[in-house]
């Protein structure tokens, strides 16, 4: 009967550490990086709120986790750039493909008069260099509110980013 116990115990035991191809959840998360995600709007007329739906990030074909921030943005306000997620790019990766979704409505501000402003456009879609997200741990999204906003005769405004990547 001890000769089995110890036979088990002896298995047990020996099957931890010596599969070099477990693993290991604490060493995974260690060879992964935070980036922070920023929107700033550029060249707005007044206050323009909108509202992020998505973001879907991949780091070499794979999906990594996302954590949105909660709440409104406001592209009008001058010099802040908004926090509006965070995720982990592994550093092995090479190349980051990554799609920013807003929900379709948000509001105008033109000579202090509210609109409406509609969002439906497609999303905003690009791909980095995952060095570049690695080294500087946030990239934001400078988005040219002037040139992004189409008006028709009668109907809202409509939000067709222009943009610039930064580092």
């Amino acid at each position: 009967m001890r000769t089995r116990i110890a036979v088990v115990l002896l298995l047990l035991l020996g099957g931890f550490g010596c599969d070099e191809a477990r693993s290991d959840p604490v060493s995974t998360a260690e060879k992964s990086q935070r980036v922070t995600m920023q929107l700033l709007g550029v060249r707005a007329p007044g206050h323009v709120l909108i509202q992020v739906a998505s973001l879907e990030v991949t780091a070499d074909g794979r999906p990594v986790s996302v954590a949105l921030e909660p709440g409104q943005v406001d592209l009008g306000t001058a010099d802040h750039a908004w926090p509006i997620a965070t995720f982990s790019v592994p550093t092995a990766a090479q190349q980051v493909a990554l799609t920013l979704g807003f929900l379709p409505d948000g509001s105008l501000e033109r000579s202090g008069i509210s609109e409406p402003l509609d969002l439906r456009g497609a999303p905003i879609s690009w791909e980095s260099n995952a060095t570049w997200l690695l080294e500087r741990k946030r990239v934001v999204l400078e988005v040219d509110v002037e040139r992004s906003l189409e008006a028709r005769d009668g109907q809202p405004a409509t939000f067709l980013p222009e943009f610039l990547v930064r580092y």
